[in-house]
């Protein structure tokens, strides 16, 4: 290979490719139930060598940029430790990811909302990764998807002053911490599949030719394996993608059609359906729905009594008081929203072009479904990742034509270097103690061991728990456990046949029955429940016999207990 000046189509089709394939055999793998460690572990250094090296092959050019690149590659992965949370991620998420390295296939968590937010594809990376240290997480996110983001910026035709720009706010946004990364989960990969999107429709009203629609439509839909939050924003983006086209064809529909549709499409669509099967059909098995929440929120039982975690709904804003008090927490809680705005009508003025607009029209719309859906409050976390693109985006759209001198970029860059060190020195060993004093919570040498010395439960036991411990638990041995994260919420019997109902004993008589049904052996909690605890109290003194209380000695000296029970005969 010689000629290394990747354009942004050749860039995003090889990342595309790595992530097909690694998605591919993933899928495979899964299908025939064989996943194992050394197969994950050489998919994934191929992975990393792979993406590392179109990095670097993107220096052409950019060599004014290497250290900055480097600097905080290696920052963001030993200066701070990974934001694991033991809520969601020692009760849950990194247990997924480890099932499925050591049984060859994707859990079926029927017991577990968790398990229902996401169709498993980050479990490769998250898995490999936890079965080895925890603590290197990092190297998922974010460093992967500022990696990834990085080639795109790289690739586009813009100035040093802009790269620097997008650079600047790429490299230093992790430092909004748990607003946007409270949990392993990715939020910098979301955010690099929705900027390839809008370069795309960039590149194609730029050149209009040579721009394949399924890049697009994969665009769309990959991003599904990992976590369904920027579905719409993307479908959107895609909307905008099929119009743009569609003027290209003076407005003729076969045009349009044969567009979409020609054989090569249709190949690379029937490959991802393909991709996308096994991980589907874990999902029924597990969560009752193909995709959460966008074909349903199978065995969710969102009902009052059964609610484990009281999110802020604005389902009906019924008076105007109400209204003011979603718009100031919607503005206040996301404060990228107003450069956003003022971003796109500067540039829609500028430019004369309504697909600003458009964009500002689907980002405002991603940004009110989060706040109806999930919660007001939670705007800023989700949005993030689109927040985080169409900022990108517009910063290289604006392509400020002004030339800065290379040893005023370095001087810069230098500054933004010391910057990141002075944040770490001044703020970096509290946020550390935050997050290590959650990781210890449920988590650590010391308390493995002490799982492992449980004497009431045996190692082939089934266990339904409800713990910041269950990853401890898992790694001490006992692989045969039901995560069961939110109590009371998934309710597995029900179906088209029965509905939902907002009824205790109906629910306390269905899940004394389901749980015999699958013979599970003991149900292991520590008690640190949300709102429904005089619920779940009920459930217990009802149907339960408490077996043992063990203390737990967590590293961060906070005292905690796990009780087992047994279900009463």
């Amino acid at each position: 290979m010689t000629n290394y000046n990747f354009s942004t189509k050749k860039n995003i089709n090889n990342l595309l490719f790595i992530l097909l394939f690694t998605n591919f055999f993933l899928s495979i793998l899964i299908s025939f139930n064989s996943v194992t460690l050394k197969l994950s572990l050489s998919i994934l250094i191929f992975f990393y060598i792979y993406v590392f090296v179109l990095l670097i092959f993107n220096f052409k050019n950019n060599f004014e940029h290497i250290y900055f690149i480097f600097f905080f590659i290696i920052y963001w992965l030993f200066a701070f430790i990974p934001s694991i949370n033991a809520h969601d991620d020692l009760s849950s998420y990194l247990v997924f990811a480890e099932k499925l390295i050591d049984t060859g296939s994707l859990p079926e968590e029927i017991f577990s909302v968790r398990r229902s937010y996401n169709l498993g594809g980050s479990y490769l990376f998250k898995g490999v990764i936890s079965k080895f240290n925890p603590d290197f997480l990092l190297m998922f996110e974010p460093i992967l998807g500022i990696i990834l983001i990085s080639i795109l910026i790289f690739s586009t035709e813009i100035s040093n002053i802009n790269k620097f720009i997008c650079f600047s706010v790429l490299m230093l946004s992790p430092f909004f911490g748990s607003k946007i990364s409270l949990n392993t989960e990715p939020v910098f990969l979301m955010s690099f599949f929705s900027l390839s999107i809008l370069l795309l429709i960039k590149n194609f009203n730029k050149n209009q030719k040579n721009i394949p629609y399924w890049s697009p439509v994969i665009l769309l839909f990959l991003p599904l394996l990992y976590r369904p939050t920027t579905f719409l924003f993307n479908s959107l983006l895609l909307l905008i993608f099929t119009y743009t086209v569609y003027k290209f064809f003076n407005k003729k529909f076969y045009g349009l059609v044969l567009f979409v549709f020609k054989k090569f499409n249709l190949f690379i669509y029937l490959f991802i359906s393909i991709i996308f099967y096994p991980f589907l059909i874990s999902s029924l098995k597990s969560s009752g729905t193909l995709i959460y929440p966008i074909l349903g929120k199978g065995w969710q039982n969102e009902k009052e009594i059964f609610s484990d975690f009281p999110l802020t709904y604005y389902n009906s804003i019924d008076t105007f008081n109400e209204l003011l008090i979603f718009l100031n927490k919607f503005f206040t809680d996301n404060y990228l929203i107003l450069p956003i705005i003022i971003f796109s009508l500067i540039l829609y003025i500028r430019e004369n072009n309504r697909i600003y607009l458009f964009l500002l029209f689907s980002y405002l719309i991603n940004c009110i479904a989060i706040s109806l859906s999930i919660g007001v409050d939670w705007v800023f976390r989700y949005s993030f990742p689109t927040s985080l693109a169409i900022l990108i985006y517009y910063i290289i759209s604006l392509d400020i034509k002004f030339s800065i001198n290379k040893k005023l970029l370095h001087a810069v860059y230098i500054l933004q270097v010391i910057f990141a060190v002075i944040i770490y020195f001044s703020l970096g060993e509290n946020i550390n103690k935050k997050r290590y004093a959650s990781m210890s919570l449920g988590y650590s040498d010391e308390i493995i061991k002490q799982m492992k010395n449980l004497k009431t439960i045996d190692s082939t036991d089934k266990i339904l728990t409800h713990s910041i411990f269950s990853l401890a638990l898992y790694k001490a041995g006992y692989k045969n456990i039901i995560i069961y994260d939110t109590p009371l919420v998934m309710q597995p019997w029900l179906n088209e046949n029965r509905p939902v109902i907002n009824n205790y004993e109906y629910f306390e008589d269905q899940f004394v029955k389901y749980y015999n049904k699958i013979k599970i052996d003991y149900f292991l909690s520590d008690r640190l429940f949300y709102s429904n605890e005089d619920v779940v109290d009920k459930l217990l003194k009802n149907n339960f016999e408490l077996k043992s209380k063990t203390k737990v000695n967590s590293l961060n000296k906070k005292e905690l207990n796990l009780y087992i029970y047994k279900l009463n005969k």
